[in-house]
């Protein structure tokens, strides 16, 4: 696969009769270009799609329309096998009777490869995993970060046009995923093949990806990079998604440019904002992220004042719920906090996020 080879996907959709009578739309329409050496989130919640549109790719799952194209080859009506991609599952998927060497290198057997030659190349990528030590071992004797990285050694020995990943850090520890994305991360770089990687876990797509596709109900919301999608979500569903927890509902007027808006959030308390949605109009939705709010000085403009109702305590900061006249506030916030205490937030007005209250 040459460097100017890309993943089409062009109006692909995926559609199901259901018991009954009706349609059920699990992937609509989607459209996606990836170059080789992207590596590309699919991000969104339980039964958006993102896994439809993982399998439609490997031609586990047949697509009811559209295509699927790599290097200018249309794939969609190929067989798996014939698709030439790696696929790393949520379950690892080892074979338990196999060491680890035999485990890695089936995918060489199964395309006729002999023996010697397979397991050569199964060591290369096994110790590219950095599990050489463990070559001979079956997969019962390692720990589930271990089994992953074999899993991933499995995917990427036969050379594939794409490598893509379902959700393979969702049964590890906390601290074993956060280890496992550099990893992976850093497993990318040695390999350069397009990278399609299923998440329902935003910090996991913001420092993994190069590019996020954010799916909902089957749809595509919104297409960017992290820093993209991060700063600037392009619908209220995006938001929600990407971490703008406090959402208050209120008044809309112009508020100072095109680009700024004042929403009159509840009793005496309004807050200057950016203009997000095109659609904006007499009603809007504010959208904050609970690391944008800072405890107000005097001088302070764009205040927001609550109740404490809860605060988790992290050490340096605290995440607290704040019951306010606009609506409940979601701030991450440096020091401790007592149950019943009030505060005075304010937030910037570039941190602001407006959208239309009929988008919500």
């Amino acid at each position: 696969m040459s460097g100017t080879e890309d993943l089409v996907l062009e109006d692909v959709t995926r559609h199901y009769d259901m018991q009954g009578g009706g349609v059920h739309c699990a992937l609509s329409r989607l459209n996606l270009r990836v170059s080789p050496g992207e590596f590309v989130a699919l991000l969104g919640p339980s039964g958006c799609g993102k896994t439809t549109a993982l399998n439609c790719i490997a031609g586990l799952t047949e697509i009811s329309s559209g295509s699927i194209h790599v290097a200018g080859r249309r794939i969609d009506q190929l067989t798996p096998d014939k698709r030439n991609v790696g696929v790393v599952f949520q379950n690892y998927a080892l074979f338990p009777h196999m060491t680890i060497l035999d485990n890695v290198a089936f995918g060489l057997r199964m395309r006729g490869m002999p023996r010697a030659q397979r397991h050569a190349k199964a060591m290369d990528a096994i110790r590219m995993v950095q599990l050489e030590q463990h070559a001979h071992k079956h997969p019962a004797q390692l720990s589930g970060g271990q089994q992953q990285r074999v899993a991933i050694a499995r995917a990427i020995v036969v050379e594939p046009d794409i490598v893509l990943m379902d959700e393979p850090l969702s049964n590890l520890d906390a601290k074993l995923r956060i280890e496992m994305r550099s990893e992976i991360r850093r497993l990318h770089e040695r390999v350069r093949r397009i990278t399609i990687y299923v998440t329902h876990d935003q910090d996991e797509a913001l420092s993994m990806a190069d590019k996020i596709v954010v799916l909902q109900d089957g749809v595509a919301h919104q297409v960017g990079t992290p820093q993209e999608l991060f700063s600037l979500p392009r619908d209220l569903d995006v938001a929600r998604f990407m971490g703008y927890r406090t959402l208050l509902r209120g008044a809309c007027r112009a508020g100072g440019g095109e680009t700024r808006v004042q929403v009159e959030v509840g009793p005496g308390c309004t807050l200057q904002g950016l203009r997000i949605d095109p659609h904006l109009g007499e009603r809007a939705v504010a959208a904050i992220r609970p690391d944008e709010f800072r405890i107000a000085d005097d001088q302070a403009a764009n205040l927001i004042g609550g109740e404490v109702r809860s605060a988790e305590y992290y050490g340096r900061e605290s995440l607290v719920v704040l019951d306010s006249a606009a609506g409940t506030l979601y701030a991450k916030l440096p020091g401790s906090f007592a149950i019943g205490s009030r505060l005075r937030l304010h937030v910037p007005a570039d941190r602001v996020l407006c959208y239309a209250e009929s988008a919500s």
